[in-house]
């Protein structure tokens, strides 16, 4: 599999789009086509509005149209279904073979971007750890719809992706809800990777793992984050007492039946000076795993509202990350930095650093017009705004 580009965290989360419902009742989940009307639908002047439709095929049903302008009056007398008022920038997003998600609330959420390398199925937003550099906090909604999931894992399917992540919060507190996830991606898109990215802990119940290894994914990958060997400081971390146990004992059953496991960990002021020791307890106790990931942090959500302790300058990790870097490659394990700008990185590490953030929030600097090594670099996360290294230069 793929590690330098697998996605990462809860990154893809696209932002949801709000317009007004019109004779929708109950979800819809389908494919975005452009259309363009014989007949006057709204009250605007474009006359390109998209819709919603079950499959590609030329006469299969509309289940709803979405437009940028309002509907006109006469056409809300009707039975068809729109979404109206959407705001013309949120409008543009849309393309065509774009999966969404229409709610009967005029929510409008892109399940699956069709010119995105970073697609993922959004799980739940609950989780069951309280992190303290967590990029996208807990929240009270309720889950997305088993049976929507699987209608948006199916259209995705048509188009063949790379690669697939299920995310959230925390996917295993759907308990066997996950496990249909994972035999909808099997069964859809045998061919395509899949990504488990949770924090483990649920997996210590060797009688869940024992089901979800049951399905036979013959490509799945699970993606686990460990903040240090130290367990007080791990949990210091993720704000839950006897996780750091847990988690280890998740692993565990994990290997017991040879998945393919990566671990992650975030670079803070609060665990990077234990970088080399958390290697070494990787390469001690942790020897199956296949991936272990070094990740620059994502200042948004908890990151950005505790940023005053956990923001320091990356350039400040890099003697950390390269001891940790350099033990772990010697012991044969596969290792990675994702989310480092290779200016502020020894060149001797430049080998082992990936172009890890999620397309649709990379940007790049001013600071980085005319570097030699831009097409090569990572670059920065848009959502992190001024918090980025000092360091920066063009190469």
């Amino acid at each position: 599999m793929d590690y330098a580009t697998l996605i990462q965290g809860s990154e893809f989360v696209m932002k949801p789009i709000k317009g007004h419902a019109v004779n929708i009742s109950a979800n819809i989940v389908g494919q975005v086509f452009r259309k363009r009307h014989l007949f006057s639908f709204t009250s605007g002047n474009d006359p390109a509005i998209f819709a919603i439709k079950e499959n590609t095929h030329p006469f299969s049903p509309v289940l709803a149209f979405i437009s940028a302008a309002p509907i006109s009056e006469a056409i809300k007398g009707q039975s068809l279904s729109f979404i109206e008022n959407i705001p013309h920038d949120c409008f543009t997003q849309l393309k065509e073979g774009d999966v969404v998600l229409a709610t009967p609330e005029g929510h409008l959420k892109i399940l699956y971007d069709t010119v995105s390398s970073h697609n993922c199925l959004f799980a739940t937003g609950r989780c069951d750890l309280k992190c303290i550099m967590c990029p996208q906090p807990p929240t009270g909604e309720p889950d997305p719809l088993i049976d929507d999931q699987i209608n948006a894992i199916k259209l995705m399917a048509k188009h063949e992706p790379k690669r697939m992540a299920i995310t959230g919060g925390e996917p295993t507190l759907l308990g066997p809800d996950l496990i249909k996830l994972i035999s909808a991606c099997k069964k859809y898109m045998p061919n395509t990777p899949l990504a488990i990215l949770s924090n483990g802990k649920r997996f210590k119940d060797f009688t869940f793992v024992k089901k979800i290894v049951a399905v036979r994914h013959s490509a799945l990958q699970f993606e686990i984050p460990l903040y240090s060997d130290d367990y007080f400081e791990h949990d210091k971390i993720v704000g839950v007492e006897g996780s750091f146990f847990e988690t280890v004992k998740g692993l565990q059953n994990l290997a017991l039946f040879g998945q393919d496991i990566e671990i992650r960990t975030v670079t803070l002021p609060q665990n990077a000076h234990r970088f080399r020791q958390l290697a070494e307890f990787i390469y001690r106790n942790l020897t199956f795993v296949r991936h272990v990931a070094f990740m620059g942090m994502e200042v948004i959500g908890n990151a950005r509202k505790n940023a005053d302790n956990l923001w320091q300058d990356p350039i400040s990790y890099v003697d950390d990350l390269e001891k940790a870097i350099r033990y772990l490659h010697r012991a044969d394990i596969a290792v990675s930095i994702y989310n480092f700008q290779l200016c502020i990185l020894p060149e001797k590490l430049w080998r082992f650093s990936r172009k890890s953030i999620s397309d649709w929030k990379n940007c790049y600097i001013d600071e980085c017009d005319g570097c030699s090594k831009k097409d090569l670099c990572g670059g920065f996360f848009s959502t992190s705004g001024e918090y980025r290294s000092k360091s920066i230069f063009r190469i």
